[in-house]
């Protein structure tokens, strides 16, 4: 399935282990500072930052600065046009995304908003009321980045009732795990947002964050993070030390931010 249809790897692992108090998905990235409690997301009704002690007093700002600096971080996720009085129930492109989502999803335009169309049908009434009160439509879906989310585990069982409805669809990884978080999200909690930094060019590895920490900048969780490569057979093989690097990252990010690590028994 690829990289697109990522969501059913995290629903079988989210039902196959019911035991956990929260679920971190992260199929690509790497993570410092994991919250708790709370839906955190990269979500545009997301109403603070999740807590860093390493960074106190925080003046960090959903405008986009920590400490009066501009940081790189993604845009918060996009919420779509009313696909359905636009485009009707068998539209299948994706063009209800206004200006630079026109194609959403690019690749295979398919598995976009009109392949999500029933499945919004199929949702419980009162879920649908609760995207409906967040985005002021009632035919309006929610898309963005899906590289790094936490999902507690108290709403686990209605994660499974609205993803499992999305895999019988088509539609795209970064349509279906957003809109699902915001249709579970109770109507007395909060998704709070986390600082996701992206760099393109490399380093791909832990001396990305040590070179931040050196400017004064704590790291939430970055973008990519490469643990191997393709070698010369053409299989993936896992890079020298990187294992143990992103170990000894940890402890000190533990140490910064004066969390006591879990202990190895």
């Amino acid at each position: 399935m690829g990289g697109r249809m990522a969501h059913h790897m995290f629903y079988t692992a989210v039902k196959d282990y019911p035991c956990y108090a929260g679920y971190l998905w992260a199929p690509f990235d790497a993570l410092l500072n994991v919250p708790q409690d709370h839906i955190w997301y990269h979500s545009p009704f997301a109403t603070r930052f999740i807590p860093n002690p390493a960074q106190t007093p925080s003046n960090r700002t959903l405008e986009g600065t920590v400490d009066q600096i501009p940081v790189k971080r993604p845009p918060a996720a996009l919420i779509s046009d009313d696909f359905k009085t636009k485009y009707g129930r068998y539209e299948k492109t994706s063009r209800a995304w206004g200006v630079g989502w026109d194609y959403w999803w690019w690749g295979e335009k398919h598995m976009g908003v009109g392949a999500c169309y029933n499945y919004y049908l199929w949702q419980p009434q009162h879920m649908r009321d609760r995207l409906e009160g967040l985005t002021g439509g009632e035919y309006r879906l929610i898309g963005g980045s899906s590289d790094t989310m936490y999902l507690p585990g108290h709403l686990r069982a209605d994660f499974l009732d609205v993803l499992g409805t999305f895999l019988r669809t088509e539609c795209f990884l970064e349509i279906a795990l957003p809109t699902t978080l915001h249709m579970i999200l109770p109507v007395d909690e909060e998704i709070v947002w986390v600082d996701h930094w992206w760099k393109n060019p490399p380093p791909w590895n832990t001396t990305y964050v040590r070179d931040l920490w050196a400017q004064g900048y704590e790291v939430d969780s970055f973008h990519s993070f490469h643990w191997g490569n393709i070698q010369a057979d053409g299989f993936f093989g896992p890079n020298k030390n990187t294992v143990q690097d992103m170990k000894t990252l940890l402890a000190d990010s533990f140490a910064r931010q004066r969390i006591v690590p879990p202990s190895s028994d």
